[in-house]
Order: C-alpha cells, then sequence, then structure tokens
C-alpha cells in the first residue's frame, strides 16, 4: 500500500492533528495493518511480524508520538498505539528500541507506549527493558515537563486489573514522587495526580481484599503465600502513610499549592479505603465488604482516618484565606467525618462562627457562613438559644428550624443596629455575614428545608429582607433619585460626616474617612448582592 500511496504518512499525520478528521484517519491506519498482518506469511514468529510492521509504520508512528503538536501527540497515543498493540502485540520492543531517553518528547513517548501495552495486553510492563525500565521510570517522574511526569504517574499507577496489588517498586517509587510535586502550579495537574492516585489506591485495596478472602478461604496450614502477605501489610502501610502526609501540610504558613493538593489526595484516601458511601455516584463506590480491609488495618494500629487531630486540622482550614481550601476541607467534614462533633469542638465552632459573622471583612463573614452551615449538618449539636436539640429527629427537621430562628433574630438585631447607627453596624453588624449564613443554611444544607420550615417565619424572613433593602438603598440613594454612582458616594460621605460628627468642609482632616467609606459600601454592596440572590431562590422555593 504505501508503495503505491508514497505520501499515506504524512497524509495521516495531517489527519490526526485535526479534529475533525482524527477518527477517520485513525480508522484508516488500523485498517492498513490489519490487511497488513493478513498478508504476511503465517509461519512469522510474533517479534518477526512485529519486524515488518515497524519497516512500514515505526518512523511514522513516533514522529506522530514525539511530536511538539499536542492534538497529533495525543491522539497517536489513545488511538494508535492500542490498535497497533492489538494486531502487532510485539511491536512494543521494537518501538522502545528504537527510543532515546535523553531526546526531546522520547519520555513522554516512552510512558504512553507502556501504557497502552500494559491496558492492551494485561502484562507487566516492568520486564520488558530488565532493570533499565525502573530507571527510566525515574527519569520521567523527575521531568521539568508536567506533561511527561503526569504520563509517567499514569504508567505507574494504572492497571487494567484493579486487583494487580502494586508491587514493593511501585509504592516505593511512589512514596518519592508525591512529596516532590505537592507545589505544582498547574490545576490540571492537580486533578490528574489525584485520579492518578486514586487507581493506584483502588489497586491496593482491592489486591488487599481478593488476599483477605483468599486467606479466609483457605485452612491455615495451606496458607503458604508469603509474597502477597508482604505485599498485604505494605499496601495497607503505603494507604497509612498517604492518609497521614497531607497532613503536614495544612497548617498556616504552606502555600495555596501545597493546601490544596493535599487536600486532594487526602480525599482519595477517604473516597477509595472507606466505607462512606455515596448516593450521587453510580460507580466508583467502595466495595461492601470493604469493612474487612478495615478491620485488618485497624488491627495493626492503621487507618485511623478520623481522629480528634485530623478533624481539628481540617476545621482550621475553614479560616483558610482561598475559598477553595475552606470548601474542600468542609466537604470532607460533612461527607466522611462522624455525623456529630464532640460537644467541646462544636461549642468553639459555634462562637467562633458567630464572631465571624459580625466581622465587616467579606471573606471572614463568609468563613462564617460556611461554618454555620457545617454546625447546622452536623448531628448531636444542642443550640443554647432554642429548647430543640439538633439531635433529635422528630417533628420535621428540628435543627434547621432552630438554626434558622437564631439566625433570623440576628439578621433582626444586624437590622435594627444599622436604622440606629449605620457607622456602628458597618463595624459590628454588618448585615451580609448573617445573611450569607441564612443563604447557606436555607439553600444548600438540607434538601428538605422548605418542607420543614413553617411558612408564617419565611414571611417574617422575606419582610425582613425588604426592609433591609429599603435602609440600604436609602443609604446609597441620598436626595438623589435615581443616583449616579457618585451621587452614591456623595450620599455615603454625608452620612459619614454626620455620624462622625465632621463637616463636609473638613473631609480632608477625618483621617479614617476612607476606611469609614470602604466599609459602608461593603455593607451595603455586599449585603444587596446576596439579599437579591437569596429572595430570588427562596420565592422560586415557596411559590
Amino acid at each position: 500500500m504505501q508503495h503505491q500511496y508514497t505520501e499515506v504518512s504524512s497524509h495521516l499525520l495531517k489527519c490526526l492533528s485535526t479534529n475533525h478528521l482524527s477518527p477517520c484517519g485513525s480508522e484508516f491506519y488500523k485498517c492498513l495493518i490489519q490487511q497488513q498482518r493478513r498478508e504476511l506469511p503465517a509461519s512469522l514468529t510474533e517479534l518477526d511480524l512485529a519486524g515488518r510492521w515497524a519497516k512500514s509504520w515505526q518512523p511514522f508512528l513516533l514522529e506522530a508520538l514525539t511530536s511538539e503538536v499536542t492534538l497529533l501527540q495525543t491522539n497517536s497515543s489513545t488511538h494508535l498505539l492500542p490498535c497497533t498493540f492489538q494486531v502487532f502485540s510485539s511491536a512494543v520492543h521494537h518501538l522502545l528500541a528504537s527510543l532515546n531517553p535523553h531526546r526531546p518528547g522520547h519520555l513522554h513517548a516512552w510512558a504512553c507506549i507502556l501504557s497502552s501495552y500494559r491496558a492492551i495486553s494485561g502484562c507487566s510492563p516492568w520486564d520488558l527493558q530488565g532493570s533499565s525500565t525502573f530507571k527510566t521510570l525515574q527519569l520521567a517522574l523527575g521531568s521539568a515537563d508536567d506533561k511527561t511526569r503526569l504520563a509517567a504517574l499514569n504508567l505507574l499507577c494504572y492497571s487494567s486489573k484493579t486487583r494487580d496489588i502494586p508491587s514493593t517498586e511501585e509504592m516505593k517509587i511512589l512514596k518519592e514522587f508525591i512529596p516532590q510535586n505537592l507545589n505544582c502550579e498547574s490545576s490540571p495537574f492537580r486533578q490528574h495526580l489525584q485520579a492518578a492516585l486514586r487507581r493506584f489506591l483502588v489497586r491496593i485495596r482491592d489486591g488487599c481484599l481478593a488476599h483477605i478472602r483468599e486467606v479466609k478461604g483457605k485452612k491455615k496450614e495451606d496458607v503458604s503465600h508469603e509474597s502477597r502477605k508482604d505485599l498485604l501489610e505494605q499496601g495497607i502501610g503505603f494507604v497509612e502513610w498517604l492518609g497521614q502526609l497531607p497532613y503536614s501540610f495544612l497548617s498556616p504558613g504552606h502555600s495555596y499549592q501545597r493546601k490544596k493538593t493535599a487536600l486532594l489526595l487526602l480525599s482519595a484516601v477517604l473516597e477509595t479505603c472507606t466505607d462512606t458511601w455515596n448516593p450521587d455516584k453510580k460507580k466508583g463506590q467502595p466495595p461492601g465488604n470493604i469493612g474487612l480491609l478495615i478491620d485488618c488495618a485497624r488491627q495493626r494500629g492503621q487507618w485511623d482516618f478520623f481522629s480528634r487531630t485530623k478533624q481539628l486540622l481540617l476545621i482550621s482550614c475553614l479560616e483558610d484565606s482561598t475559598n477553595e481550601i475552606r470548601e474542600l476541607s468542609a466537604g470532607m467534614l460533612l461527607r466522611f467525618f462522624p455525623p456529630g462533633f464532640p460537644a467541646d469542638i462544636a461549642e468553639v465552632l459555634e462562637r467562633r462562627s458567630r464572631q465571624l459573622l459580625c466581622s465587616p471583612r467579606v471573606q471572614e463573614a463568609q468563613m462564617g457562613a460556611l461554618m454555620m452551615k457545617i454546625l447546622l449538618q452536623k448531628s448531636g449539636h444542642r443550640c443554647e438559644e432554642c429548647s430543640l436539640s439538633f439531635a433529635a429527629n422528630t417533628g420535621g427537621n428540628p435543627k434547621a428550624l432552630c438554626m434558622v430562628r437564631v439566625l433570623l433574630k440576628e439578621l433582626e438585631e444586624h437590622y435594627l443596629t444599622a436604622q440606629a447607627d449605620m457607622m456602628l453596624s458597618t463595624r459590628t453588624k454588618p448585615i451580609h455575614g448573617v445573611l450569607c449564613a441564612l443563604q447557606r443554611c436555607l439553600l444548600e444544607a438540607a434538601d428538605d428545608i422548605y418542607t420543614t420550615l413553617d411558612h408564617s417565619l419565611m414571611i417574617n424572613l422575606l419582610e425582613l429582607l425588604e426592609n433591609i433593602s429599603l435602609l440600604l438603598l436609602a443609604v446609597l440613594h441620598g436626595n438623589h433619585a435615581p443616583p449616579s454612582f457618585c451621587d452614591m458616594g456623595n450620599a455615603i460621605s454625608s452620612l459619614i460626616s454626620q455620624q462622625s460628627g465632621c463637616n463636609q468642609t473638613d473631609e480632608e482632616d477625618c483621617v479614617l474617612l476612607s476606611e469609614e467609606h470602604s466599609l459602608v459600601l461593603t455593607c451595603c454592596w455586599v449585603s444587596l448582592k446576596v439579599r437579591t440572590q437569596f429572595i430570588c431562590l427562596t420565592q422560586h422555593q415557596l411559590f
């Protein structure tokens, strides 16, 4: 075929470099090598057959795999390699022999070739090049190129057999790799790292469970699988190590990148190696007998994933300066940890959340709102201002009713303070924090919240929101209808002058003028924004 159609390789490269042409190009290549296989003598060995393929197609495939065009590189790895190994299984030897790890693009190609071979054949890739395979793997894992490191990581972590428990060498290499890549700035890299680790943990989990079932199904005197027993110990130990590692990077002072990566890895551990069921997921749930492995690990004093110290470290992340860290930590506390906080932790958390809700800083107020949401969803907590126990489970949802009543009362206090002294309100009771807490508790914390709360309570809330809106608009309105941004600024300046005792002509002498102006703006704009989102969603649910 190639003798008659000499430009087939260059045309295929162009097809694979174009999104809409890559499927037909890949299918055409597959048809050509299948026809080539049919025309070759049946007496040839697999290695010789692959040699004939290599003579015709190896330069073309290597050019695609090492190309600087990302789409061409991806399509050749995703589509061409699998069908090549399905038709010529020994082609892997010819491809590997032609690679030089020190040439640009060859390390990435090496990892892709072995990954595809492992997926198609189900065989271990570590024996193909003898002792040099792990050395090349470590070279790829240490590459400065994110794409090369991820390709090598995928090779290390993925296996088509989920019970293929990783070897001692694989675990050792991964233990060296993870700490060196916690500070990566690339968000896609962090996501791929989490996905790869999840696959690796599934292999450990399923492989260890298979060994435990195998041991239970035999008499003690028949069990002589010492190597498998060693892998069980090492697998449990690896999960213990990975479950502990993230907490070393959650304390204040560590970078956002380290914290984010650490939380993603912790999430992978908890999703894979605990008995937490997620009703929203159809796939990826832990096996029903995961308890056997958990008991086995705990008998060895390991896998204490939910200790008080770990819970406190995650709670401390609720005050992180970045929203992503706060939300990730909150999600794990709610999904994986026990449904109730110890009484002393709940008390401190509630006190702290009340303080933060009264902060004029938007970020701190959002922290307090998130804490309130978590307190609402954690049963077993009792609110001192209400006779209803959060632990009770009769008469609808009393914990939600209690929390909403407390927050509604707090919001009313903020409103009355603002009505009497706007400047005092902006510093001590700035409205927007409690509004945000109500929004999160009502709209995010429970699905049945509107069936729990009585209609009159929601009407009172809506009326209070209307009064707050009128007050804040009056502050921004001044004497202008409708006001411009300049008019709003002048109205705020006038309010500050009146309540601070400064004459407008003496504004330059008011040292705190700009700070106070910022406080009023924050109180008004953020509160109005949250109120608008909140009232729209609430009315939609009610009516």
